[in-house]
C-alpha cells in the first residue's frame, strides 16, 4: 500500500491506502488541477481585465453583482454537478 498526502509530526505512521482508493486520490488530483487551469486561463479574466478589473477587484465585482437589485439567486438545478 502506498502513502498519499503529507507526514504531519506526532501522527502514529498510517498503513498506507488501499490501491483503489490511491488511484481515486490521484484520479481527484487530476482533475482538481485540470478544473483550476480551467477557471485561470477563462476568457472571463480577459475581459475583467479590458475593462480594468484586476487584482482582488474581480471577487468584489462578483460579490456586488450577487447583491445587485434585480440578481438572481442561483436555485439547485441551475448548477450541473460535476464530481
Amino acid at each position: 500500500m502506498e502513502e498519499r498526502g503529507q507526514e504531519r509530526a506526532g501522527r502514529e505512521p498510517s498503513p498506507g491506502w488501499h490501491p483503489a482508493d490511491a488511484a481515486v486520490y490521484d484520479r481527484l488530483w487530476v482533475q482538481l488541477r485540470e478544473a483550476t487551469a480551467d477557471v485561470q486561463t477563462h476568457g472571463w479574466w480577459t475581459t475583467c481585465r479590458e475593462y480594468g478589473v484586476q487584482g482582488a477587484d474581480p471577487v468584489a465585482v462578483r460579490q456586488a453583482l450577487k447583491t445587485a437589485k434585480g440578481a438572481v439567486p442561483l436555485r439547485q438545478g441551475d448548477v450541473v454537478t460535476t464530481a
